[in-house]
């Protein structure tokens, strides 16, 4: 008796319950894939005109590393441009050699805007020469070393120069490039924009 009264109540659960079935409008479409043309030329996209790379159209943000460029051409650019004469101090300086000058260097594309990046870590010899010396140093040598050059200090980077040697000389030499150190500072500026150019 009691099973009689569940079977018309497990039917009415089930009243309103329908499968539906699905089926594609179109059956009569290929999908078979297409062949590609190989020799269509393809437009590079409009981000890597502009030094982005083609998946960056939207500027973003990528870096580019150009650290080795960077240190060569920082390198060259004290070689040749750190070279004056002081009639003041009747001394004429070069740089001699290039103790140390590494760190990382890139370009950053952030939001359409080219920016350059860097920490560079940069000590040079210099050699001044004198002719006929009082004392007989005709040539005295010493360093410079660039503390704390990198892009977030702007123009706050410290210049150090020394020398071992005790000489009127050697003195002299190193108050000539301590007020030369203006133009030391232009080449370094003229180095960033170069940077920012690459």
């Amino acid at each position: 008796m009691g099973s009689d009264d569940e079977l018309p109540a497990a039917k009415k659960l089930h009243e309103g319950y329908h499968g539906w079935m699905k089926s594609i409008a179109k059956t009569s479409q290929d999908f078979t894939p297409l062949r590609i043309d190989n020799k269509i030329d393809i437009e590079p996209a409009e981000g890597s005109k502009q030094g982005t790379s083609a998946w960056n159209t939207a500027g973003t943000w990528e870096e580019k590393d150009k650290s080795a460029w960077a240190c060569d051409r920082l390198k060259e650019s004290l070689r040749d441009s750190f070279r004056f004469e002081d009639a003041k101090y009747n001394v004429s300086l070069v740089v001699d050699s290039i103790v140390r000058c590494d760190g990382e260097a890139k370009l950053v594309y952030s939001r359409g805007v080219k920016r350059c990046g860097f920490d560079i870590s940069v000590k040079f010899e210099w050699k001044s020469t004198r002719q006929d010396d009082s004392e007989g140093f005709d040539e005295v040598k010493g360093h410079v070393e660039i503390h704390d050059f990198d892009d977030m200090n702007g123009e706050d980077y410290e210049v150090t120069v020394s020398t071992e040697e005790c000489s009127a000389h050697a003195r002299d030499a190193k108050d000539a490039i301590l007020n030369w150190e203006g133009q030391l500072r232009e080449i370094l500026a003229n180095w960033r924009e170069e940077l920012l150019r690459q």
